[in-house]
């Protein structure tokens, strides 16, 4: 308080933009040290803190850089109308670049300045599309950021994804299915991460290049274990991954042996499923089970009975011109079950006969 009173911001103000390297460093941490106090803000904008600082971000060292990224994430916190003069002074396009190459303190710090600007206007996240900040979030996305850095890198990258067929693809580009998968499969995600991360997913694989990615991520075991063992909403957001997943005869392989069938019959079983996601995992379980090398793991997996119960009650709700096809997938299933002697009871307690 005794430094802003006596007018020392100008002063250092004064000495971040004309300074030596040393001399701005020492002043960055001064400064920086005044953030703590939100009454300090207004004191530091007014003797030109914005464009210091995005001035620091844009050409200052390793260290300055980091200074520089924080207090716009300081500034940014406290006043929209700060984000909106950092906007105006480019500072997105500088901010991006230290997060694509800056120290790990610098990346985290940015990254909080894109968070905010995403969430503050639609427009900014055009410009940090622009800027390539989806392949520096992604990398955040795996096992060596905090916990903390890593759900707001999901978040980023969940405004940025949108509903365009091109932003899709661009993630998808940036290797972001690698890192959903390999966050989901890390054992310090939460729930909430993952929920968001398997609607992502659900999301990039409607894409074919997506699709792609997801089969070579080894994608298959991490979703069945969200089956498994995840939330209700969590379960449904990987069962629709699996579903795309098992169009493909890679797919439906990878599926029988990660344990998919047990898992998804299951899932058939649970009470509180609602008939949408019960027609959704029996496509799957059809799916999975057309594949002829896979009849063992049908049988074993007790997938019979539900194949029985499809059969007999239809793909009500199915989309028209679809249903019949898993219909007829699941009878041709039954009809190959039925030619081992060994299953005959079995079909017979279902109800096939």
């Amino acid at each position: 308080a005794k430094v802003v009173k006596a007018g020392g911001v100008a002063s250092l103000m004064d000495v971040l933009k004309k300074g030596n390297k040393e001399g701005k460093a020492a002043a960055g941490q001064a400064i920086i040290e005044l953030f703590a106090d939100p009454n300090n803000h207004p004191s530091i904008v007014k003797a030109g803190g914005i464009q210091a600082f995005v001035d620091l971000v844009k050409s200052g060292g390793p260290e300055g850089v980091a200074q520089g990224v924080r207090a716009l994430g300081k500034l940014a916190r406290t006043d929209g109308a700060h984000l909106a003069s950092m906007v105006k002074l480019g500072a997105l396009t500088h901010v991006a670049t230290a997060l694509h190459t800056g120290t790990p303190d610098a990346k985290s710090h940015a990254l909080d300045v894109v968070f905010l600007a995403v969430g503050h206007h639609p427009a900014h996240a055009q410009t940090l599309l622009e800027a390539g900040v989806m392949a520096p979030c992604v990398q955040l996305l795996e096992g060596g950021a905090s916990p903390a850095t890593r759900s707001q890198a999901l978040q980023v990258l969940g405004k940025l994804l949108g509903n365009k067929c091109e932003q899709q693809v661009e993630l998808v580009k940036a290797e972001a299915v690698e890192g959903l998968v390999k966050m989901m499969g890390h054992s310090g995600s939460n729930a909430q991460d993952n929920l968001e991360a398997a609607g992502m997913l659900s999301k990039l694989v409607s894409c074919p290049e997506g699709k792609a990615s997801l089969l070579k991520a080894n994608s298959i075991p991490v979703l069945v274990n969200i089956v498994r063992s995840g939330s209700m909403e969590c379960k449904v957001s990987a069962i629709e991954c699996l579903c795309m997943l098992a169009e493909t005869a890679e797919g439906q392989i990878g599926l029988a042996n990660a344990g998919a069938v047990e898992v998804l019959v299951a899932f058939l079983k649970t009470s509180e499923v609602s008939a949408k996601h019960k027609q959704m995992a029996s496509k799957a379980l059809c799916l999975v089970a057309s594949h002829p090398d896979n009849l063992t793991a049908v049988v074993q997996g007790g997938a019979i009975e539900p194949l029985v119960a499809l059969v007999q009650t239809g793909v009500e709700g199915y989309e028209s011109g679809i249903a019949t096809s898993y219909l007829e997938a699941a009878v041709q299933v039954l009809c190959q079950i039925s030619k081992c002697k060994e299953t005959h009871e079995e079909l017979t307690e279902a109800g096939a006969l």
